[in-house]
């Protein structure tokens, strides 16, 4: 009552200051909760990031002990005194001075390698005989608590054993490798005790804890929880079996963080992570009352005595804090900002890196194909002489091998950028194995080698996989054992587990196959088919493939750089020959085929190189024969007129396919890019365009769209019953033609590529003279063009791009002629003459082709010959065949016999004679 009898005044500020401080109590409560909840998340980060970072360098610290300790014993001099100190009496010189010898090398060793507190040697007693603590020899070690090292593999770790050291009452790991004698019988070990004291730095690290972080390593020494590492070991006595919910939790292998007790019954904020290759846990912890509980309430007791002058200066107050809280995260959050960052700069420099390939492609492929084009219509003249020819088949060659030298370094980027593609198909194995086998036999043979192929009964006949890659692997592991191999035998194993786990045919998309038996973050492709179909799935088979030969053996400290690209051992390095490129493409193709290689060396007793593939079964029927290549002279009778146009920006290459194409009776017309050609398609409606794809103005792809855009609006106004109307789908070309012979004047004003090609010379542009202009009518009926696209890209992932633009089929350059009529016989039925046969009495057959006939060609002719037979390139023997003169077409039919029966064998026989020769008479001149 007494309150009502107050003024106003006083009742309105006596009910204001309750109102005030009833809102500085709730917003002092609910500023209390957020900023516990705030600083709770603040802490998990600053505890996460100390956690990542001291767990990067007790890793890598682990890391650098065992590659320092496997260098120990690598130098021939340290294993030659090795071996003499464990096999002679210590009377004897030997043993002296080679105890001399390594005691230096221990001392200087372990005064650089500070990581190690003391090396030993012991014998096969385990007695100490060399210690860097001379005190310490003619004792005995206990050898239960050694990380031993039994074997060294590629890419293996080692998990350290943890245990009390008698010495010092620490924890303790000491690494331990065998000495064994030349038949692998152990002589003694050597040790090495590590020195901890790296980690408790790591340890004691307190960067960003405040005063009361703590972070220690936890392991299982004598089957309970112990330190290994602390900021301080003064109670570590007293603790007989460490446990919190942290402690249990990441000693399960569950990594993690969260609010507990720590093993001193402390409520902590802790981030706990399991380190599975160093079997043991680090914690990293903060008390909650310094992270959490204290700041929250400093904070809510600020806010309230600031409400209590003003509620503005609340507000103020809780304003600063957001401000001051938004800094802490944007610090806490700036690591994670760099990362996003170098991803994006990786993601920028690996498209560069595609855009300068496709770019490197395209400069370089495009004056090849001129190149090779030009040298293999050149070498059917008749008129040319023989040292014309000559000049030729080196200017052929020459291109054949940088070709070859931009397909490799290509290759080895797509296998970078993770864009190699698999190319499924059917085929013969066994006609493959028994064709290599016969091919390496002559060389295997001239070297004095027995090579030996074994075929288990359980290897199936016919299989689907990338049958080309296959083939190169193979060639590569028995080529590379043959090499490297002085005297013995290389033997080829090769066996089949239908019962193996299919781990690459669960899918029915070819791309996901290829994925999952793919290394990490690539994007490799699969082609032509699918490995499995759901209606009837096709037996999967695993393939064993295991090279073995007697060669030198590979070091072990070159194992791990073994697949690496340009990469080249020892022995490889003196044999001066090779790019380093083999080893790495073939494990590519390997796992890219659900595989993986691994190898397996011993140093003068050889090596034995072993991958597994996963391959379907495949019919008779899915096995493609070879083809034959026969010269074609003209067209054949009773054809239609074929109208070819040829858009290409270089008249080089425009000249090459109308010096190829013209003389069998086509008639062509030309454009320097895509505007142009889709001018003259729209006038004179080719039955058939070579595209070239990169053009100025406007480029293939352009083109080739609004093509068939055009087409599609004909089709449309013909479903309409409004076709011949003179518009040509509304683009242009309205009114005015030109029929032959008739000379009826333009009704319309001519484009720019029409009136340049209406002036130029018939000679320059067409076979004959100017062809006629079709009627509107005609256009408007005609069938749809095909559109063939010519590429100098050597990504295959460009082919979908350019079949999703409308071309129907397309070539990349360099380009055989073989492909041009193959192409133009599958898109338009063209029938062709073809050159007839000599009468069976004057062409000798293959199997009695002689050296002899050789004796006139060029002798870099026959060495490239006989190197395209040894690698089993078709192909290359092919485009061999295709520089011979018109004069040598018996010896060209007799090759192309031997090819068709895989009988390379016998190419190698006739040519290796000249191409030895040949060899010499190079290496003498230089």
């Amino acid at each position: 009552m007494k309150f009502w009898k107050t003024s106003f005044t006083t009742r309105v500020a006596s009910a204001f200051l309750l109102l005030s401080l009833l809102s500085v109590a709730v917003v002092g409560g609910v500023a209390f909760v957020r900023a516990r909840e705030a600083l709770q998340r603040a802490a998990y980060d600053r505890l996460s990031v100390a956690a990542t970072l001291k767990e990067q360098e007790i890793v890598r610290w682990f890391e650098s002990c065992e590659r320092d300790f496997l260098l120990i014993r690598q130098f021939p001099d340290v294993q030659r005194s090795l071996q003499q100190i464990l096999t002679h009496s210590p009377q004897s010189p030997t043993y002296q001075a080679a105890y001399d010898q390594l005691i230096r090398y221990f001392a200087e060793y372990s005064s650089i390698k500070t990581q190690f507190a003391e090396i030993l040697l012991l014998d096969r007693s385990n007695r100490i005989i060399l210690s860097t603590h001379a005190a310490h020899e003619g004792q005995y070690e206990i050898a239960t608590n050694l990380t031993y090292f039994e074997t060294v593999q590629p890419g293996e770790t080692f998990t350290p054993v943890f245990y009390i050291s008698a010495k010092t009452g620490k924890p303790a790991i000491t690494y331990a490798a065998p000495i064994r004698d030349r038949n692998g019988r152990r002589q003694g070990v050597i040790l090495a005790d590590l020195n901890l004291n790296r980690i408790d730095q790591i340890v004691s690290e307190r960067t960003g804890l405040g005063e009361t972080g703590e972070t220690y390593v936890v392991g299982s020494l004598s089957n309970r929880n112990s330190f290994i590492s602390r900021a301080s070991f003064e109670a570590q006595s007293s603790l007989e079996n460490l446990s919190s919910q942290g402690i249990e939790q990441v000693m399960d292998g569950i990594s993690g963080a969260g609010l507990y007790p720590n093993y001193a019954n402390v409520p902590v904020i802790g981030v706990y992570r399991w380190l599975d290759n160093q079997n043991v846990a680090l914690l990293v912890e903060m008390s909650q009352a310094e992270a959490l509980s204290s700041p929250a309430r400093k904070l809510a007791f600020s806010i309230m005595i600031v409400g209590l002058g003003s509620v503005g200066i609340l507000l103020a107050g809780v304003s600063q804090l957001a401000r001051q809280l938004k800094r802490s995260r944007e610090q806490l959050e700036d690591y994670s900002h760099q990362v996003e960052k170098k991803a994006e700069e990786a993601n920028t420099a690996n498209r560069a890196k595609s855009q300068f390939l496709a770019n490197m492609s395209h400069e370089l492929r495009t004056p090849l194909n001129a190149i090779l084009g030009f040298s293999q219509l050149m070498t059917r003249d008749p008129s040319c002489s023989d040292t014309q020819l000559e000049s030729l088949s080196i200017i052929s060659r020459s291109g054949e091998h940088l070709l070859t030298l931009i397909d490799d370094v290509l290759s080895m980027s797509k296998i970078e950028a993770g864009l190699t593609t698999l190319n499924l198909t059917s085929f013969d194995l066994y006609s493959l194995l028994d064709a290599l086998e016969t091919m390496l036999r002559v060389k295997a043979d001239a070297q004095g080698l027995q090579l030996v192929f074994q075929r288990s009964p359980a290897v199936p006949h016919y299989v689907k996989t990338d049958e080309g890659k296959l083939r190169q692997v193979l060639i590569n592991l028995i080529g590379n054992a043959i090499k490297f191999t002085a005297k013995g035998r290389v033997e080829l194993k090769v066996e089949a587990n239908k019962n193996a786990p299919a781990k690459d045919f669960v899918s029915a998309s070819p791309g996901e196959e290829a994925a999952k038996a793919a290394p990490p973050n690539s994007k490799f492709k699969v082609q032509n088919s699918k490995l499995l179909s759901p209606a009837s799935p096709p037996a999967p088979y695993c393939l064993h493939f295991e090279v073995t030969d007697t060669g030198p053996g590979i070091a072990p400290n070159e194992l791990d750089q073994l697949f690496n690209p340009f990469v080249q051992t020892t022995t490889g390095q003196k044999s001066q020959q090779g790019t380093g490129l083999g080893l790495s493409i073939s494990r590519s193709f390997v796992q890219l085929m659900g595989g993986d290689i691994t190898v397996h060396s011993v140093l003068d007793q050889g090596s034995i190189f072993a991958f597994d593939i996963d391959v379907c079964l495949a019919e008779t029927a899915d096995v493609q024969p070879r083809s034959q290549n026969r010269r074609i002279i003209g067209l054949a009778p009773d054809q239609p007129v074929y109208r070819l146009l040829i858009v290409e920006d270089r008249w080089e290459n425009r000249q090459l396919l109308l010096r190829t194409l013209q003389p069998l009776g086509f008639e062509i017309c030309e454009a320097v890019n895509g505007q142009e050609g889709l001018d003259l398609w729209t006038i004179w409606q080719p039955h058939l365009i070579w595209m070239d794809m990169r053009m100025p103005v406007m480029d293939g792809y352009e083109a080739t769209r609004r093509i068939r855009q055009i087409e599609q609006e004909r089709q449309g106004k013909k479903g309409r019953g409004e076709g011949g109307d003179g518009r040509d789908g509304g683009d242009r070309g309205e009114g005015g033609e030109r029929e032959e012979g008739k000379g009826q004047a333009i009704k319309r004003k001519l484009t720019s590529a029409e009136t340049r090609w209406l002036e130029q010379d018939a000679s320059q542009n067409l076979k004959t003279s100017p062809p006629r202009l079709l009627s509107p009518a005609a256009r408007a009926s005609a069938t749809p063009t095909k559109i063939i696209a010519i590429t100098a890209s050597a990504f295959e992932e460009q082919q979908a791009q350019i079949l999703a633009a409308g071309c129907d089929d397309f070539v990349r350059k360099p380009f055989r002629e073989e492909v041009i009529f193959n192409k133009l016989v599958t898109h338009l039925g063209v029938q062709f003459l073809y050159a007839s046969p000599a009468p069976a009495a004057a062409i000798a057959s293959s199997s009695s082709l002689t050296a002899e006939q050789l004796t006139t060609l060029p002798p870099d002719w026959i060495s490239e010959l006989y190197t395209a037979a040894v690698r089993v390139d078709a192909d290359w023997i092919e485009r061999l065949i295709g520089q011979l003169p018109e004069n040598q077409a018996d010896l060209a039919q007799q090759l192309r016999e031997l090819i068709d029966r895989f009988d390379f064998d016998t190419i190698i026989e006739l040519t290796q004679e000249k191409a030895d020769a040949n060899a010499i008479h190079e290496y003498t001149q230089s």
